[in-house]
Formats: structure tokens, C-alpha cells, sequence
């Protein structure tokens, strides 16, 4: 954290950095992000951690922003913006560290859901939005919110029972499964369920399972999955619907023990960026940032 926000552009492979300034016209309010989201308008929401979102006009710049209101019923009640996402009916759902807000564009007012509305934590880490719902993901559980009415439901085990545990990375896949990662491993949900389904994790480079968290997910555009752990990149090899087969990509190539970067992206040339990494799969070659 702390430096800015990095743009690349894949025209002569450059990386610009727009950084914080209290001075410059169109600089961050803060040198921390924390979530990045572009809206179906073209603006580019940027989620600090401590001065509330930025509103970000890729030719000028920062043209404006929503700092946080603890007092106002209407405002953001936390500056810490940990996700971002828009559903299809336009709406912006921004998750805090005092709960998730709803952006009504047309007002511009913010509505807070927490735990008294059915959200399972106050600290909303990871948002995704899928076809008339939304994923939330905090740091005690997973929750659904129905667009249609509003109605927001928490995602338990297959046994019924509840499920505390915080919510690192979302990947929702076409066939409508959803992949869910956390510090107590990877967890999936079956098109038509509604209970989270721990899945072991095994590697083409071990017989044991892996006993580590999940700090990333991507599925990219050809439906792969790829995991990001605290001992570097994996990617799916086979699921066989109660357990999964990975194999190491960071360890492979020299980068072991170490995370990817967890924010993982891919560009359309197939590459999977992280603020630490580039792997590129046509080459099977790692770079790291400097």
C-alpha cells in the first residue's frame, strides 16, 4: 500500500502511476487503494483505505469523490473501501470496514446493510456480482443478496450448520458455480445449492493434500481456475466435485513460498497480472515487477 494506483499500457508495455497529492488537480485523496471498480459509464471508481472513493476520469484524472460520513444516514460510514461492484441494475455496492453501502445513482445516496439486515459481518472484505444477486463476502461468512427484493441470505455448511470464516476471493464460473477462498481453504457452491461445500485441495507435486489458505481467484477467459496461495500461483488441473487437483506455478518457476499478490488479473493476451507478478501462460514464463 501506498503507492498510488499503476495502469499498464499493452502498447509499449509502459506502467503509468497516478499517485496521491494534496495539491496536484486530479491526484488520489489518499496514497492507499484498496479496490478498483470501472462502471458501465466509463468512470473508474477507486476505493481508498481511509479517504472513502475517488472518482477517477481516465483523461483528467480524479474529478470528484465520496468521503466518509460516520454521521450521515445517507453517506459512507467508513472511508476503508475494501470492494467494489455494480450489479446490472446500476446500483454500486461498496463493502467497509462498518458494513456494505448501496450507491443509488440517482440520489446519490448510499444505504447501509450490516448484520442487522442480514450481513454476516461488519467488515465486508470481498463483493461479486452475479446474474440478479450478489455474493458478500466478510470476515465471519458468506451472504446472498436477492436484487428482486432486496432479501439477504447467509450461505451455511451442507450441514446446515453455521460457517465463520473470512472470505479472501470470489470466482463465479458460466455454468453459475461459485468458487469461494478463505484462510480455512477453498469452498464451492453447485448451480441450484445454497450451502458452502469445503473442497480439498491436492497437488501434482505432492500425495498429501495442501493445507493452505486461499488469498486469490480468478477464472480466466477460457473458464480456468486459478488460485493464488501463500506459497505462490496454482491452476486447476481436475475437479472431480469433492476434491481438486492444482499444479504449482510459482514454485515451477523459481518464485517459492511466496504469494502471487492475491489481486489477480488477466489482460487480453492471456497474461495473469498481480501488483507482484506477470505470468504468461503461451511461454510458461513468470516476471516479476520491480
Amino acid at each position: 500500500y501506498g503507492g498510488g494506483l499503476q495502469r499498464h499500457d499493452p502498447t509499449n508495455d509502459s506502467i503509468r502511476i497516478l499517485r496521491h497529492s494534496p495539491t496536484r488537480p486530479g491526484a488520489l485523496s489518499s496514497p492507499s487503494v484498496s479496490s478498483v471498480l470501472e462502471l458501465g459509464n466509463g468512470q473508474v471508481w477507486v476505493g481508498t483505505r481511509g479517504n472513502g472513493i475517488d472518482v477517477l476520469d481516465r483523461n483528467r484524472g480524479v474529478i470528484e469523490g465520496y468521503r466518509p460520513e460516520p454521521s450521515n444516514p445517507r453517506g459512507l460510514s467508513s472511508g476503508v473501501i475494501s470492494s467494489l461492484a455494480q450489479t446490472a441494475d446500476g446500483a454500486v455496492w461498496v463493502g467497509t470496514l462498518d458494513g456494505l453501502h448501496r450507491f443509488d445513482p440517482a440520489r446519490g445516496e448510499f444505504e447501509r446493510l450490516g448484520p442487522e439486515r442480514g450481513v454476516p459481518d461488519v467488515y465486508v472484505r470481498r463483493l461479486l456480482a452475479g446474474d440478479g444477486d450478489l455474493w458478500v463476502g466478510t470476515d465471519a461468512g458468506l451472504a446472498r443478496v436477492n436484487l428482486a427484493d432486496s432479501s439477504i441470505d447467509r450461505l451455511p455448511a451442507q450441514d446446515g450448520s453455521v460457517l465463520r470464516i473470512d472470505i479472501n476471493a470470489l470466482a463465479l464460473a458460466a455454468d453459475g458455480r461459485l468458487w469461494v477462498g478463505g484462510s480455512a481453504g477453498l469452498f464451492t457452491i453447485a448451480p441450484g445449492h445454497r450451502s458452502l461445500q469445503r473442497v480439498s485441495l491436492r497437488s501434482t507435486d505432492a500425495a498429501e493434500p495442501i493445507q493452505v489458505g486461499i488469498v486469490g481467484l480468478l477464472l480466466d477467459a477460457t473458464g480456468q481456475l486459478w488460485a493464488d496461495t501463500p506459497i505462490g500461483l496454482h491452476r486447476l488441473s481436475d475437479f472431480d466435485g469433492k476434491s481438486t487437483l492444482f499444479s504449482s506455478v510459482s514454485a515451477r518457476l523459481g518464485a517459492v513460498g511466496v504469494p502471487f499478490g492475491a489481486n489477480l488479473l488477466q489482460d487480453r493476451e492471456g497474461r495473469i497480472w498481480s501488483q507482484r507478478f506477470v505470468y504468461d501462460p503461451r511461454g510458461d514464463s513468470l516476471y516479476e515487477l520491480g
